[in-house]
């Protein structure tokens, strides 16, 4: 299931971005379940530490409330949006629906409003928790978004970093289409770098049905 609503909440404005679920949020969904499992099934290795989880740019709220479902062990789930395009209205409609229907575990999750524009509300979104995980994927569509969520991303770590102190960092897990649109796809290659980030790559995932496209799945994190 995309989403949980029968009808819209707010207008959208023809801004069909946040109004449904990307294939890629599904191989995120995907790679986080395989890695959340094979850690906790080898006893040589110790389980991931994911209590507190941030979606960035979360629309619907779907791949953060089916990681919810999914992994018991998150303790917070926070789902972030833009308050200026509607977004952050939709997720929140979105999450009241799912807890209107039953689904387990969702006193958990809450609705920030964290527009990437807005420095204070990636500060207070940062604060409200020491993030061990934020997830998300496909955020680009522009080049000046781009340039957005790249600083966003900076910020974020560069805030839980000061506040983690000797506890492991916190991870961005992002799923990027390549070839989605492709004029973006090295600019966001080159702002991550402009901002003081770089990653790993995880894993490469074909997009059934777009012969040549595959969505990446990123681990970004602050370059040493």
């Amino acid at each position: 299931m995309d989403d949980y609503l029968d009808s819209d909440p707010v207008d959208n404005q023809g801004d069909c971005s946040f109004t449904g679920v990307w294939h890629s949020s599904k191989s995120v969904l995907q790679w986080l379940l395989e890695e959340y499992h094979c850690q906790t099934t080898n006893t040589n290795t110790t389980a991931p530490l994911w209590n507190n989880v941030l979606e960035l740019g979360a629309g619907t709220g779907w791949l953060g409330i089916s990681l919810l479902q999914n992994i018991h062990d998150i303790q917070e789930l926070c789902l972030t949006d833009s308050k200026a395009t509607g977004a952050v209205q939709w997720t929140q409609a979105n999450l009241d629906s799912a807890k209107s229907q039953g689904l387990l575990h969702l006193e958990r999750a809450s609705v920030v409003p964290m527009d990437w524009k807005d420095s204070e509300q990636i500060e207070h979104a940062a604060n409200l928790h020491s993030w061990d995980l934020m997830i998300r994927s496909d955020l680009i569509y522009t080049e000046e978004g781009v340039g957005w969520l790249a600083k966003a991303m900076a910020s974020l770590l560069n805030f839980s970093k000061e506040r983690r102190q000797q506890r492991p960092a916190s991870r961005i897990v992002y799923g990027h289409t390549h070839g989605r649109i492709p004029e973006l796809d090295q600019k966001w290659e080159q702002q991550l770098h402009a901002v003081g980030l770089t990653w790993n790559i995880l894993e490469r995932i074909p997009v059934i049905g777009w012969e040549g496209r595959s969505t990446v799945i990123m681990e970004i994190f602050c370059q040493a």
